[in-house]
């Protein structure tokens, strides 16, 4: 789990090192001879199929202890029945694992970033209806799912619940991965494969964290770095990490039940945090006045690019 957050961290702390040379290379992209960019028919990366999670693994690979990934009776002396109830008219999926992996994801905005939105409203009195809105909405998170965001807390709890799909028992057996149950598969395979795999499922809250944390553009396996780097024409793989992200945020934004792109959520309260001028907007508002038309351009490449070829 502390790798995760550092990975994520790390890219989130390289934010900084864009601005200092973003307009400077908007000027390079802006005189380049590349003006279109062709998607390729047969791009390299397609996960249309399901993912077999078990070639992942390397025949020698063995896992250091036993782990068990069973479903269990109860979480915390509360009956998982008391859970599955809270869930019973899914938003995300019917399979209860994806289901309650993306609330999870959405109640973090609550526990992440509260607080620090409450500190900084010494500094910026007009953060003040932004932290009303985030209030009434984790309120309302307490009210219908009590159990389920009480437990959010603890991330791996989602590894107690029986998946009833393909897709949710893949996605759990990452998940175990990711939290140190099993070392089958190397963190930075995991990553990618759980982005992969978000894709599939279409779940928005799952997909806006995995795109982050695929490191595309930075850490991501060099194949897909450098695919990108031949659809952009570019060759700065910071320009990339930042299109491919921003470009898989957008993406969330018109997916059923999405609340990826609100101005509370994960993606828009960090930029609030870094970006005054982004407190209080939504991510498409942002994206139309502060993103740059070549920014804009490779967005739409990457975007294109994954509509035809993933969703």
């Amino acid at each position: 789990m502390r790798r995760k957050w550092v990975s994520v961290f790390i890219c989130l702390l390289l934010t900084l090192l864009f601005f200092a040379f973003y307009f400077k290379y908007e000027r390079s992209k802006t005189n380049s001879n590349n003006t279109s960019t062709e998607i390729e028919t047969n791009p390299p990366l397609n996960t249309q199929q399901q993912i077999d999670y078990k070639e992942k693994v390397p025949k020698s690979g063995k896992t250091s202890e036993p782990y068990d990934l069973s479903s269990k009776e109860e979480i915390n002396g509360i009956p998982i029945s008391r859970y599955l109830a809270e869930i019973k008219n899914p938003i995300y999926s019917d399979d209860p694992v994806i289901e309650i992996a993306s609330l999870s994801m959405d109640f973090q905005v609550c526990r992440l970033w509260y607080h620090r939105l409450n500190k900084n409203i010494s500094s910026n009195p007009d953060l003040q209806q932004l932290k009303n809105q985030l209030t009434e909405k984790c309120e309302l998170y307490g009210k219908k799912y009590p159990v389920l965001f009480e437990s959010s807390s603890q991330h791996d709890s989602v590894l107690n619940f029986k998946a009833n799909s393909l897709l949710g028992e893949q996605y759990k057996y990452l998940l175990a991965g990711l939290y140190g149950r099993h070392n089958d598969i190397d963190y930075n395979q995991l990553t990618e494969n759980l982005f992969e795999l978000s894709l599939q499922i279409r779940s928005p809250s799952l997909i806006s964290v995995s795109a982050l944390n695929s490191g595309i553009g930075l850490s991501a396996a060099d194949g897909k770095t450098e695919f990108f780097k031949d659809l952009l024409h570019t060759q700065v793989n910071i320009w990339i990490f930042h299109a491919h992200n921003l470009a898989l945020q957008l993406l969330t934004c018109d997916m059923p039940n999405s609340q990826t792109c609100e101005a509370t959520s994960f993606h828009m309260l960090y930029r609030c945090d870094n970006e005054p001028v982004a407190c209080g907007l939504t991510l498409q508002q942002w994206h139309m006045k502060y993103s740059s038309l070549g920014m804009k351009k490779d967005v739409e490449i990457i975007k294109n690019y994954y509509r035809d070829n993933y969703l």
